[in-house]
């Protein structure tokens, strides 16, 4: 188990204006993201006035294109193209696993296992940028977790919305909310506004209320979707909860709010819900353990609603992992998602690779047009190269650029898209 992007990148970096998401995971994935050794566009959080929030433009914006097997052109997390050690300072990490963030024209990227969210007030630009601030730590090089209004245990993701800053926290079993922005060391959150009563407490359920190990979250068109992973489900909520254990208005994966079992493969069913991404209409989730991604044409809003098209599976009943062989169309545990300019971008963990769909998909078994990771759609081996990715659990594309965080790496690899 696993503890859990030259030319317009340069202009991105000049001008925020015009760019914009495991070693030991003591929680129960059963797949875990494992060492194998081997918004708009909102599943990509920029600050957009946060999906429906106040600000007009996307510092995101663009259109980039990749090629199969690309090279990085930077990573950040180490001070070369094939390094991968684990370090706990300004410019290392340990095993990050969520996805990224530019808001308020500053870089937050989910250093997992060192239990904070790192800030960069500017782009990097080269390997070994250092962080200028940490969420979740007193200081730069500690690394312990622990549960209150300054400390975070394995946190996934941060998104802006209508003026606020929620932080889902995986180990506390809680997504939190910050009032004023999160741009210094040691930042406290002001409230818990899911899965805890309070912020101290860090307890997990299978109830309305409670989360097990959340994976991910989303809020677009006014709703919260939170992957609520260890519970095979997504819980949603109508409005943003703004006050304590909230409970949810509907949940998906699950047809009630207090069963939580993995159930027979279909089209309402989910096993380990890992990433969450949506174009402002359509809703995707990775549903890791089934090797599938589901798609709803709308965002869904009632108990046990049906997806309406799958990825990675020739039927709504599959599950199998790379079913029919390791191609275009094949899965095995996918992970973290994002779409932008339209394009789906998914992670396909344990293949090694992001696969990128030049659109969300409208029919079942749709192959991806292009591969990162790997020079063609039949590889998987796992490399801390310039190329290469080793167990990549998060995504994230702004501007030109594409973020992919790298387990084994314990870095995140920048790919420059044309």
């Amino acid at each position: 188990m696993n503890k859990r992007f030259w030319l317009a990148y340069f202009f991105c970096v000049i001008s925020l204006t015009a760019c914009g998401t495991e070693t030991s995971l003591d929680l129960t994935d059963p797949g875990s993201e494992s060492d194998t050794g081997s918004e708009s566009d909102t599943g990509s959080e920029s600050d957009t006035g946060s999906e429906n929030g106040s600000v007009d433009t996307d510092p995101c914006a663009g259109s980039p294109t990749f090629t199969n097997g690309q090279s990085a052109a930077f990573v950040i997390g180490q001070a070369d193209l094939t390094s991968g050690i684990s370090a706990t300072s300004a410019t290392g990490m340990n095993s990050p696993t969520g996805n990224a963030s530019l808001i308020d024209s500053i870089l937050y990227i989910p250093d997992t296992q060192n239990d904070r969210i790192l800030g960069y007030s500017t782009l990097p630009s080269s390997s070994g940028a250092s962080a200028d601030f940490a969420l979740g730590k007193a200081d730069l090089t500690s690394g312990t977790s622990a549960t209150s209004a300054t400390r975070l245990n394995q946190p996934q993701r941060i998104q802006k919305y209508d003026g606020k800053y929620y932080v889902l926290d995986l180990g506390n079993n809680r997504l939190l909310r910050y009032d004023s922005a999160p741009n210094t060391t040691g930042a406290a959150a002001s409230a818990v506004v899911v899965g805890n009563p309070s912020l101290d407490t860090a307890s997990s359920g299978c109830t309305d209320k409670r989360l097990s190990g959340p994976e991910d979250f989303l809020i677009v068109g006014g709703k919260l979707y939170i992957a609520d992973a260890g519970n095979n489900r997504v819980l949603g909520w109508n409005t943003i909860p703004t006050a304590a254990d909230t409970p949810a208005d509907f949940v998906l994966g699950q047809p009630n709010m207090t069963t939580c079992d993995s159930a027979v493969t279909s089209a309402s069913s989910l096993y380990y819900p890992r990433g969450i991404a949506s174009d402002g209409t359509k809703l995707v989730i990775s549903d890791k353990q089934n090797n599938r991604v589901l798609v709803w044409n709308t965002l869904p809003a009632t108990t046990a609603q049906a997806a309406n098209i799958v990825i990675g599976q020739s039927s709504m009943a599959g599950s199998g992992s790379n079913e029919g062989g390791l191609t275009a169309s094949s899965l095995y545990e996918p992970a973290a998602l994002a779409i932008h300019s339209g394009k789906l971008y998914v992670v396909d963990n344990y293949n090694n690779r992001v696969l990128v769909y030049n659109s969300i998909p409208t029919s079942d078994t749709a192959a991806a047009n292009i591969v990162i990771g790997q020079a063609d759609f039949t590889s998987d081996s796992g490399a801390t190269t310039a190329a290469g990715l080793d167990s990549p659990p998060g995504v994230f594309v702004c501007g030109s650029s594409l973020y992919v965080s790298q387990i084994n790496g314990n870095r995140v690899s920048v790919f420059a898209g044309n």
